[in-house]
């Protein structure tokens, strides 16, 4: 303990000196030490016990959207929780974009809150943050909790999350769909103005101006196949056209008429609208820009006539076929038998696609007077016509006129008829020989594959049950046909690796010789051969018009346009994450980097990005460099793109920060675990030694 004591006075120069003043002693001395030591033990273990009474505020998961528009809204779930105790106070959270998932390399879009939560509780909260304008690419959404440090904690190390999948981010473009083509009128007559309306939407982002076009298309005649899905090209005949503005989100109705143009013939027409035939405009669907009308339109005229004069004679046992012809009225045609039979045998199909054949076997000979009525949209035409059918010779003929030309390389088949004699009849080729890959059966069917074109003579021989035996002479033609394209889309072929890919053609005569008519994508070649050959050294999507020839006499020839796409493949990647921060007035020197790729880089800003007024962007092949000197604090995001001699492109998202120069500050939410009360401790403790030891010396 201290004790005190008071010295008698003493004389001094003569003076009589008063009491001197009380003295101290350290009795014992080791008694103060060990007060300080435990003193010094106390404050150390103050803030260490405290941090075990601190809550923690932990990021659980980022739930965002895969796809967003800049410029835009996107809804984000973010999973926060305080696991064990005590609750958490007051705190806020921001939401970043980030090209890689972490937050040091992010900016931020959005601060939320305040929030509280429980001990123990896990809350999921929905942000919604907006997409800066001047942003595309793909990014992760990443959550920054309690970014002010307003909560002390004891472990901040769990206070980010990123989102699993990246969000891609694209510009706002516009998106047309069109209704069906409404008609006014479901028939006209050529020469009528005609008119059609349809709805023309805007599902994207941006307002468009396009052109609507219509289109006319024959459904198809009688003899021909109609199509399940009508459907119109732009090579059809274009009826009208008007140019239209679509905001985002509108739907304008668009009125068209035309006149329909001489020459067209009566019958139905598939209508079809295209949405920017040409496509001049960038959207993000392209699909849905034709649509068809669902009800065809009829073109007629108010005059019907069966214009068949005269029918071709038939024989008896011999089969026949004729089919009446008629103009006018709506194209669609009915006929009938007015008060006269056909021959018995033959049949008159009276409508739909078969409309007016006569057809069939006749077995009664004579002659035969026929009164036929058409009937089209109301209006009715008759004729006489007059069928006349020979007596079966009794002698044995080849009734067949002439053979059919095949094509080569394609099925052939033809049953050769005679008539007379006595049935039944031997088939058989007794002089001549017939084209390579065909045959003839005893039936009298010659039927196989060709395989050689020209002109091949041959000398047929019938025999009927009598052995009467007749022989005539035909001429079979086997004729090339037109060389095709076949291939319309090339695979997609990597970029700088060798490629070897053959062009398909069919038809005509082989070999085949092949012309590119356009330039192929840099780095290929066409051959004369058909081989698209050599090393892709531009990325992108190419369309190349090819001809073929064959190597008949005729020169059969085609073009086509070939598709071709060169992925974006191979090493080229920006390497640099992030910029470090600088302080003021010093030289702000950074670099972004790129590995891989094909000299020269090109470098520049995405569009709508820049740097600060004191700030310069330097490029020298693979690295760019970020110069400036600020006399303030700057805090500017930016995009930066590069882009290689093989057209690919990359993107990298960074921020320059420049910080006033000051000592870092002790977070009011830094971690209780570090010690950083522990030097003010030690320096509290030798203060006190010091002290105590003065007094004990003094003593």
């Amino acid at each position: 303990m201290i004790i005190s004591e008071r010295r008698p006075g003493r004389t001094l120069g003569g003076r009589q000196v008063g009491d001197e003043a009380p003295t101290f002693q350290l009795v014992p001395r080791s008694l103060l030490l060990w007060v300080a030591l435990v003193a010094m033990g106390l404050f150390a273990w103050a803030p260490s016990a405290a941090a075990q009474d601190l809550p923690n505020l932990r990021a659980e998961s980022v739930d965002a959207p895969l796809e967003a528009v800049s410029g835009s809204q996107i809804s984000v779930e973010v999973e926060l929780s305080v696991p064990g105790t005590p609750a958490a106070g007051a705190f806020s959270y921001r939401l970043l974009l980030t090209p890689n998932g972490a937050v040091s390399s992010g900016f931020a879009i959005g601060t939320f809150g305040p929030v509280s939560l429980a001990a123990g509780q896990t809350e999921t909260f929905t942000a919604v943050a907006t997409i800066p304008g001047n942003v595309s690419g793909r990014f992760f959404i990443a959550v920054e909790v309690d970014p002010a440090n307003a909560v002390l904690e004891r472990n901040e190390l769990d206070n980010t999350k990123a989102s699993a999948s990246d969000l891609f981010i694209r510009s706002p473009m516009p998106s047309l769909v069109g209704s069906q083509p409404v008609l006014e009128t479901p028939e006209a007559r050529v020469g009528d103005a005609v008119s059609f309306s349809l709805r023309v939407s805007n599902a994207g982002e941006l307002a468009a101006d396009v052109p609507v076009a219509l289109y006319l298309r024959p459904l198809g005649s009688r003899t021909e196949a109609r199509p399940a899905t009508p459907i119109v090209s732009r090579l059809d005949l274009e009826l009208a056209r008007r140019s239209v503005s679509v905001g985002p989100g509108q739907t304008v109705q668009v009125g068209l008429s035309g006149l329909l143009p001489a020459g067209l013939s009566v019958g139905d027409y598939v209508v079809g609208a295209f949405i920017d035939p040409e496509g001049t405009v960038t959207e993000t669907v392209v699909v849905d820009n034709l649509v068809v009308a669902s009800a065809a339109l009829n073109i007629y005229e108010e005059t019907l006539e069966l214009v068949t004069d005269g029918l071709p004679g038939a024989a008896q046992f011999v089969p026949f076929f004729v089919r009446l012809e008629s103009s006018g009225g709506n194209g669609h045609y009915s006929y009938r038998l007015v008060q006269s039979t056909l021959p018995e045998g033959l049949t008159l199909s009276r409508s739909g696609d078969n409309a007016g054949v006569i057809s069939g076997t006749p077995v009664r000979f004579g002659g035969y007077p026929l009164e036929i009525e058409v009937e089209s949209r109301g209006l009715v035409h008759r004729k006489r016509l007059q069928l006349d059918v020979a007596d079966s010779p009794l002698e044995l003929t080849i009734v067949t006129p002439d053979l059919p030309a095949g094509t080569l390389s394609l099925d052939y088949d033809i049953a050769l008829a005679a008539a007379g004699g006595q049935p039944n009849y031997t088939w058989s080729v007794s002089g001549g020989r017939l084209p390579p890959g065909l045959d003839i059966g005893t039936d009298g069917v010659i039927s196989g594959v060709p395989l050689k074109d020209g002109e091949f003579t041959i000398e047929i021989t019938v025999k009927d049950a009598n052995g009467t035996v007749v022989v005539r002479e035909f001429t079979i033609t086997v004729e090339a046909p037109n060389v095709v394209i076949l291939t319309g889309r090339v695979p997609t072929l990597p970029l700088l690796e060798a490629v070897d890919f053959q062009v398909i053609a069919s038809g005509g005569q082989e070999p085949y010789g092949w012309t590119a008519l356009s330039d192929p994508p840099p780095g290929l070649r066409l051959t004369e051969d058909g081989r698209l050959e050599g090393t892709p050294s531009q990325v992108g999507r190419f369309a190349l018009r090819v001809q073929v020839t064959d190597s008949s006499e005729a020169e059969s020839q085609d073009t086509g346009l070939l598709q071709v796409e060169i992925a974006d493949v191979g090493p080229f990647e920006i390497i640099t994450q992030r910029l470090d921060p600088g302080p003021v007035r010093v030289e702000f020197v950074r670099e972004i980097r790129v590995e891989g790729g094909v000299e020269p880089i090109e470098w520049s800003f995405a569009p709508g990005n820049g740097l600060p007024s004191d700030f310069t962007l330097e490029t020298a092949g693979r690295t760019a460099t970020i110069r400036g000197n600020s006399v303030r604090s700057v805090a500017h995001g930016f995009t930066l793109r590069a882009e290689d001699a093989a057209g690919r492109q990359r993107e990298g998202t960074f921020a320059i920060r420049i910080d006033q120069f000051t000592a870092p500050p002790v977070a009011a939410g830094c971690s209780a675990t570090e010690t950083s009360g522990s030097p003010l401790l030690l320096l509290f403790g030798l203060l006190v030694l010091g002290f105590l030891r003065r007094l004990s010396r003094r003593a």
